[in-house]
């Protein structure tokens, strides 16, 4: 079967391997379409120190279960020919972290498309707990955002937003717009999302959020312009961007909730005084928990007509799994694009 190996920085390669034989208490998937995830174009041009080498990137993902191993148990009750997305982290479920319920904390966390090979290839093995059920009748293509959708989840319930609450997200991106999507549905009343791409920021305002236009404006000066000097009552860093992070700090509101989405294995500013001034809570999240990825993927059934528009809408562009590695190039030279998906099997 066709896999797409990254061999080295902004290099990848088509090689035939082995179709994976599932052994007890896992399945093989046969994966049909797998978005292009921002960690995965960093795994591509080589900025990702905890990448193995030659990796199959990949972890936004849905599928159609090809076989079940013999043996197996699962009180679930998959079968062949369910369709399915996978959480994307394996555990170990001893160390201190697993123990206490944090499992995308494990200390010996393995990641899909990172530590262990992801989902650019035809065929998968995985465990059958990994696994989720979707409807008979589930478009594939959208639900496999339900991975990108469950980290924007995670991130408005751990601020928490609550009912009444403004948001502002930093980063009109793929996660962005879905932390944006998520706090509105989770009763937000006001979501406003900064952004310097003027692509993106067409985007976010045809979604029907305010776009706070960073690179013609100071974002802190409009923010303040937006909120009558008081602040955003939540604060989501999504871009990972140094600047980012400064106006985190300094876009909250008095005891703002601040959350940190954005990875990046460098420094960046924290601004103490302004934390300090406003007695601002900052988290961070990794991922997100098997639970809240089960629930975001059972939210796509119930989502309105308007809702599943909008996230049908951040799918920009398609590509196929022989087109791989042009797909690669494109994300990492233009920044106009929302959700790059990809087709691995029809």
């Amino acid at each position: 079967m066709k896999a797409m190996v990254v061999t080295a920085p902004y290099t990848m390669e088509c090689r035939e391997v082995p179709l994976p034989v599932p052994r007890i208490g896992e399945a093989r998937v046969k994966v049909c379409y797998t978005g292009i995830c921002g960690s995965d174009v960093h795994v591509y041009m080589g900025k990702v120190p905890t990448a193995k080498k030659d990796v199959i990137v990949g972890h936004e993902y849905s599928g159609i279960i090809d076989e079940i191993a013999p043996g197996s148990q699962d009180p679930n009750g998959l079968r062949p020919g369910d369709k399915v997305v996978g959480w994307i982290v394996e555990h170990c479920g001893v160390c201190d972290a697993c123990i206490a319920g944090h499992t995308n904390l494990c200390r010996s966390l393995k990641c899909y498309g990172n530590q262990v090979d992801g989902t650019f290839q035809e065929y998968i093995r995985v465990p059958l707990r990994m696994l989720h059920r979707i409807p008979a009748d589930a478009d594939l293509r959208l639900y496999a955002l339900a991975e990108p959708m469950s980290v924007a989840v995670y991130a408005v319930r751990e601020a928490p937003v609550l009912l009444g609450d403004t948001v502002l997200v930093i980063g009109g991106g793929a996660i962005g717009i879905c932390t944006a999507i998520a706090a509105r549905k989770a009763g937000a009343r006001r979501v406003a999302i900064s952004e310097i791409a003027r692509a993106k920021i067409r985007r976010i305002e045809e979604l029907g959020f305010e776009a706070i236009d960073a690179g013609e404006c100071d974002p802190v000066n409009r923010v303040m312009e937006m909120t009558g000097g008081s602040g955003f009552d939540c604060v989501f860093e999504a871009t990972g961007h140094p600047s980012g992070y400064e106006l985190l700090t300094k876009a909250g509101s008095f005891r703002a909730k601040g959350l940190n989405i954005g990875q990046n294995w460098d420094p960046a500013p924290l601004v103490t005084r302004d934390l300090n001034a406003r007695e601002m809570r900052i988290k961070a999240i990794r991922i997100h928990q098997q639970s809240v990825f089960n629930t975001t993927a059972d939210m796509f059934a119930a989502l309105s007509p308007e809702e599943l528009s909008s996230l049908y809408r951040l799918i920009t562009h398609d590509f196929d799994l022989d087109h791989l590695p042009e797909a690669f190039d494109f994300c990492v030279h233009d920044s106009s694009y929302c959700k790059v998906m990809v087709k691995v099997n029809a």
